[in-house]
């Protein structure tokens, strides 16, 4: 017998911390997570739906999936908010994650640059991206703390990874010397990146495909 379970869609309203908060306060009164093996954050298109991060996105514990709503129309763009007096990059996942029709820049609405857009820092997650736009970025777009990641990017951009001035730190993936389960890259486009696509600091990758990509203006 088949069995499916009902997923849940939790729309969020753009603006300025509406998406740090929708995910905080999914919770009972008792503190647990509302339904987080089934809950989808789905954010708005169009020219308008602008979401500010105050502080980065992070999950502990728990998957996390936030989607763009279906149809036509703009990427929803999430971006780094200035709170006091530095922002902080978009995401810092702590157990599984998957982002689906973004548009996501690193570059804050002051015009600073927080480093590494998705710094992936427990053991043996997931990550997912498909069908985003992740652009600017003075290091690295995923930076790999721990071990045993599964890592599956598609019909994504990758553009404008690092910076002239330190051209070395311009890259795709940073595993800083973890080792990587699994690494997918497929129907994307890599562009601008200073450094490489992957940097591979001596942890091995048991599984590698990279499959019908453009890669243009890569540095080394």
């Amino acid at each position: 017998m088949d069995i499916s379970a009902q997923v849940r869609e939790v729309p969020v309203a753009p603006g300025p911390g509406t998406l740090n908060e929708a995910i905080k306060s999914d919770t009972t009164e008792t503190g647990d997570r509302v339904d987080p093996e089934n809950t989808v954050y789905v954010l708005q298109r169009g020219p308008e739906a602008y979401y500010l991060l105050e502080g980065s996105i992070s999950n502990s514990g728990y998957p996390l999936t936030i989607k763009a709503e279906d149809g036509d129309g703009p990427r929803p763009f999430l971006q780094p908010m200035v709170v006091g007096d530095e922002s902080a990059r978009a995401f810092r996942p702590k157990a599984d994650l998957t982002l689906m029709g973004l548009h996501v820049t690193n570059y804050d609405n002051l015009g600073g640059q927080p480093t590494r857009m998705i710094r992936a820092s427990e053991d043996d997650i997931t990550i997912i991206v498909d069908d985003c736009w992740f652009d600017r970025d003075g290091q690295s777009f995923i930076r790999v703390d721990n071990p045993g990641m599964n890592i599956q990017i598609t019909n994504t951009v990758v553009s404008n990874i690092g910076y002239p001035t330190s051209p070395d730190n311009g890259r795709g993936i940073d595993d800083r010397g973890n080792e990587i389960d699994t690494v997918i890259i497929e129907n994307c486009t890599f562009y601008n990146i200073s450094s490489r696509i992957i940097r591979d600091g001596g942890g091995a990758i048991n599984y590698c495909r990279v499959s019908n990509n453009t890669f243009m203006n890569i540095g080394q």
